[in-house]
C-alpha cells in the first residue's frame, strides 16, 4: 500500500508541476533536486541496503514518468509537422536555431527527451548533496 501511495503522490506532484509550467518542464527539473534530496535522506535514515541503487531507480522512475507526460504533450504537437497547412513560424515555438523547421525539431527534442534527463540528473545531484554532507559529518566525528 505504501508503494501505491508513493506513486500517487509522485504522479500528482509531477502533473501539478507540469501544469504550473504550462507544458514547459522547468518546475519538474527543479523538483528533481528536491526529490533526490529528500529521497536520499529518507533512504539513509532507514539504513537500507543498496541505497545508491534505490536512489537511482526512484530517480529513473520519476524522470520516466516526466518523459511520458512530455511525450503526451509535445509528441502530439510534433505530429503537426506532417500537416501541410501548419505554420511553423507562427506556432509559438521559440526560434532557437535561426531556421524555423530546425527550431521546431530542436524544441520538441528538448522538451521530450532532454528535460526528463535533466530532471534525472538533478535528482541524482540532490541525492549526492545529501551523501556529501553525511560523509563529511561522519569524518568530523
Amino acid at each position: 500500500m505504501k508503494k501505491i501511495k508513493y506513486l500517487l503522490i509522485l504522479i500528482t506532484l509531477e502533473l501539478f508541476l507540469t501544469a504550473m509550467g504550462m507544458g514547459v518542464p522547468i518546475f519538474l527539473i527543479v523538483f528533481g533536486f528536491f526529490f533526490g534530496f529528500f529521497l536520499a535522506r529518507k533512504i539513509l535514515v532507514l539504513n537500507r541496503k543498496n541505497s545508491l541503487r534505490t536512489i537511482f531507480n526512484h530517480s529513473l522512475l520519476a524522470s520516466g514518468f516526466s518523459f511520458l507526460i512530455m511525450l503526451g504533450i509535445w509528441g502530439t504537437y510534433f505530429l503537426n509537422i506532417f500537416d501541410k497547412n501548419f505554420d511553423i513560424v507562427n506556432s509559438g515555438i521559440p526560434m532557437i536555431l535561426y531556421e524555423p523547421f530546425a527550431s521546431f525539431i530542436g524544441w520538441t527534442v528538448l522538451m521530450i527527451f532532454i528535460s526528463p534527463f535533466l530532471q534525472f540528473l538533478m535528482a541524482l545531484f540532490g541525492a549526492y548533496v545529501v551523501l556529501i554532507f553525511i560523509s563529511s559529518s561522519k569524518q568530523v566525528n
